[in-house]
C-alpha cells in the first residue's frame, strides 16, 4: 500500500471543514489535519508548518492566496462547481434584485449557467481586494441589495453592510481537490524559506516596545521578553489596522494590571513595521469581574457583522440616521422592543465615530457590585474621569434610585459627558413605551435618539432575511437547504415576532436544522410556531395558527380558508366541513383568492 499523502486543510469556515472530514473516513490515503482560518489568520496557520509535517495544503480562493506567500509547500485550491454556483443562484431567488462577484473561476462558470437557464443577473469578475471594492460601489449605485459572492467580497460586504451569500464548495469539488492533492505530492514537494529578523530599534525607552514586520511576525522584543499573552493577542489583532497607517490606542487588562498600548506605523529602508509601544498601571480591582469592559474599532466591528443583526441587516437601510448620530459629542439613547438589536446598533455607531481611536468603555450596572461601584464613583481611573472615550453605560434601570442620582451626579461633576461620548440602551415595551429612566436621560443630557423598528413593521423583509442567514446555516450545519415552501413562508411573514430578531434567528435556525429537504416545509413551520405561541401566548392548542387580521372582515375570512385548506392538505370537503359551510360557498371564496392562490394550495395537496 503505497504512503499516504499527508494534507494540511485550511478553509474559510466550520462547515467546509467538517464536509472535509466527512469524506476523508471514507478513504484510506490521506491524512488530513484541518483548520478553520480565512486570509491572514489562514495564512498565520500555514506558516506554523514545513514539508516535514504536510506534503500539501488545500484552501480556497484568497486564503490560498496569501497562503502561498508564507510557505514554499504547494498549495491545492478547492474549486467551484457548476452545482456549488447553481445552488447560490436558487438560495437568492427571494430578492428581487442581486448580482454575483467573484474570481474568473466564479464568474466563468455563472456566465455559462445564466446563459444555458436564461438568466440576467449583473456579474463582476474581479482579480484582488481593489477590483472587489469597485465591484460593491457598482451594485450599491445600481440599487442591488443581494450579492453572491466569495470570501473576501464577502467580508467587504460585510463592511459595508451590503447583504451577501458566500457561494460554497459542495462535496464534487472538495474530493477533486482531494485527488489533485494526491496527485501534486507525487510531483513535487518544497521546503519553506527561513525569514531573516533584525533588530533597528532603539532600546531602554521608558515604556517598552515591540515592533511587528508586515507579515505580522515579531521583528523586535526588549530584552528577548514577550509581553504577557493578551497583550500579545490585541497588538497581534491591531497590526493590519497600524501597518495601513492608522494610529490605534488600545486597553487590555490582566490580572491587576491594565495595559494601555498605542500603536504606529514605522517605515525603515523599504520595510514597514507596527510599532507598539505599552505602558502598564496597577488597579484596585479585576475590572472585567467587577463590570469593566473595554473594546476597539475592530472588535465593535467584528461583533456587529458577526451577530445576526449585522448579517442580515443593510445598514444604508438606516444610514441617514446613523450619520445624524455621529454628528456632535451628545449622548446618545438606543430604544427598541427586546430583540431588535439595539447594542449591535450601538456598536456600529461607535465604530464609525470619530472617537473609535480610542475604546468603548461598558460599564454594565449589574455587575458592579460593590467594589465597582466604588471605583467607579471614588477612583482617580474611573472610566468617568477619562477623556476622548466612548462610554456605554449598560442597565442604568437595574440601579437603585439613590444609585442612579450618584451616577448622575458624577457625570455632571466630572463632566464625563462633555469630555467623552456617552451611550445607553433602552428596552421599549411596545404597550408602555419608554420608561422613567430613559425619559430623564433624554431630557437632562438632551440625547440624541435612535429608536430600532420591530420585525413586525417590516414582514416584507421576511423572505430577504431568512435566505440569507439560510446560506450561514447551511456553512454552519453542513446542509443545502434552499428556501421555504410558499405556504411555509407565508406562516413566518403572518407571525407578529414579539422577540422580534432573536426570535427570528432561533426559529430559523431550528428550522434549518430538522429539515431534511431542499425546502422548508409548511409542516415543519406550523409545528414550530404552536410551540412558540405556547411559549409567548400560553396557548398550546393545535388549532391555533398565525392569523392576519389586517384588512375587513372578507380579507380575515380568505385567511382563515388559506389555513384550513393548508392543514387538509387541499382536501376541499374536509375544509367545508371544519367550517361549517357548503362546498359551493367554499368555491365563491376561493373564487375571491384568485387563481395564483388556488394552484399553490393544490400543489400542495397530498395523500392524507
Amino acid at each position: 500500500m503505497s504512503e499516504k499523502t499527508r494534507v494540511l486543510g485550511i478553509v474559510p469556515y466550520e462547515g467546509m471543514k467538517r464536509l472535509m472530514e466527512q469524506i476523508i473516513r471514507k478513504r484510506d490515503d490521506i491524512d488530513l489535519v484541518a483548520y478553520v482560518g480565512d486570509l491572514q489568520e489562514g495564512a498565520d496557520i500555514a506558516a506554523k508548518y514545513s514539508a516535514s509535517d504536510f506534503d500539501v495544503i488545500i484552501s480556497r480562493g484568497g486564503t490560498a492566496e496569501m497562503i502561498r506567500q508564507r510557505t514554499s509547500l504547494p498549495i491545492v485550491e478547492i474549486p467551484l462547481s457548476l452545482y456549488d454556483i447553481l445552488r447560490s443562484i436558487k438560495l437568492a431567488e427571494n430578492n428581487n434584485k442581486f448580482a454575483i462577484v467573484g474570481f474568473p473561476a466564479i464568474t466563468q462558470s455563472a456566465h455559462f449557467l445564466c446563459d444555458v437557464l436564461r438568466y440576467d443577473l449583473a456579474i463582476y469578475t474581479i482579480h484582488n481586494q481593489s477590483e472587489a471594492e469597485s465591484a460593491l460601489r457598482e451594485i450599491v449605485a445600481s440599487n442591488c441589495n443581494l450579492v453572491l459572492c466569495d470570501m473576501i467580497t464577502n467580508s467587504l460586504a460585510q463592511r459595508q453592510g451590503i447583504p451577501a451569500i458566500l457561494i460554497t464548495s459542495g462535496t464534487e469539488s472538495i474530493e477533486s481537490a482531494f485527488e489533485q492533492a494526491i496527485q501534486t505530492k507525487r510531483t513535487y514537494k518544497g521546503l519553506i524559506d527561513q525569514i531573516a529578523f533584525y533588530k533597528a530599534l532603539l532600546s531602554g525607552a521608558r515604556h517598552r516596545i515591540y515592533a511587528y514586520g508586515s507579515e505580522g511576525k515579531p521583528s523586535f522584543t526588549p530584552d528577548d521578553q514577550p509581553p504577557p499573552a493578551p497583550v500579545a493577542e490585541k497588538m497581534a489583532s491591531a497590526i493590519d489596522s497600524v501597518l495601513s497607517g492608522r494610529q490605534k490606542v488600545l486597553t487590555v487588562e490582566v490580572e491587576d494590571t491594565q495595559y494601555s498600548i498605542s500603536g504606529s506605523r514605522l517605515t525603515l529602508s523599504d520595510d514597514i513595521y507596527a510599532v507598539f509601544e505599552t505602558s502598564a498601571r496597577k488597579m484596585p480591582l479585576t475590572l472585567s469581574k467587577n463590570g469593566f469592559s473595554y473594546s476597539d474599532k475592530e472588535e465593535a466591528f467584528d461583533e456587529f457583522f458577526g451577530s445576526f443583526y449585522g448579517i442580515t441587516q443593510s445598514t444604508s437601510a438606516i444610514g441617514r440616521t446613523i450619520e445624524q448620530c455621529l454628528e456632535g459629542q451628545q449622548p446618545l439613547i438606543i430604544l427598541g422592543e427586546e430583540g431588535t438589536g439595539k447594542e449591535q446598533m450601538l456598536r456600529l455607531i461607535y465604530a464609525q465615530s470619530k472617537w473609535s481611536g480610542n475604546p468603548l468603555i461598558t460599564i454594565d450596572c449589574t455587575r458592579l457590585h460593590e467594589r465597582g461601584w466604588k471605583f467607579l464613583m471614588e477612583s482617580d481611573n474611573s472610566p468617568l474621569c477619562d477623556r476622548d472615550n466612548s462610554i456605554y453605560i449598560k442597565r442604568v434601570e437595574e440601579l437603585s434610585d439613590s444609585q442612579f442620582q450618584e451616577l448622575i451626579a458624577e457625570i455632571d461633576n466630572t463632566s464625563c459627558h462633555r469630555q467623552n461620548r456617552l451611550y445607553f440602551v433602552h428596552t421599549l415595551d411596545s404597550k408602555a413605551g419608554i420608561g422613567r429612566r430613559a425619559q430623564y436621560l433624554v431630557n437632562h443630557y438632551a440625547c440624541r435618539t435612535v429608536t430600532m423598528p420591530p420585525l413586525r413593521s417590516h414582514k416584507e423583509d421576511i423572505p430577504n432575511l431568512a435566505s440569507i442567514y439560510i446560506s450561514i446555516l447551511n456553512m454552519e450545519l453542513v446542509k443545502q437547504v434552499i428556501g421555504f415552501e410558499p405556504e411555509a413562508m407565508r406562516l413566518l411573514q403572518a407571525l407578529d415576532w414579539p422577540n422580534n430578531y432573536d426570535q427570528f434567528k432561533r426559529i430559523i435556525h431550528e428550522l434549518v436544522r430538522v429539515t431534511d429537504s431542499p425546502y422548508i416545509s409548511s409542516k415543519d413551520v406550523r409545528g414550530l410556531l404552536r410551540k412558540e405561541q405556547a411559549l409567548f401566548y400560553g396557548s398550546g392548542s393545535d388549532n391555533v395558527l398565525p392569523i392576519d387580521l389586517s384588512g375587513n372582515l372578507e380579507a380575515i375570512n380568505l385567511n382563515i380558508l388559506r389555513i384550513v385548506l393548508a392543514e387538509e392538505h387541499g382536501n376541499q370537503k374536509a375544509a367545508a366541513e371544519r367550517l361549517g359551510i357548503s362546498r359551493t360557498t367554499l368555491w365563491r371564496m376561493m373564487q375571491k383568492m384568485g387563481a395564483e392562490a388556488l394552484s399553490r394550495y393544490e400543489a400542495v395537496r397530498a395523500p392524507r
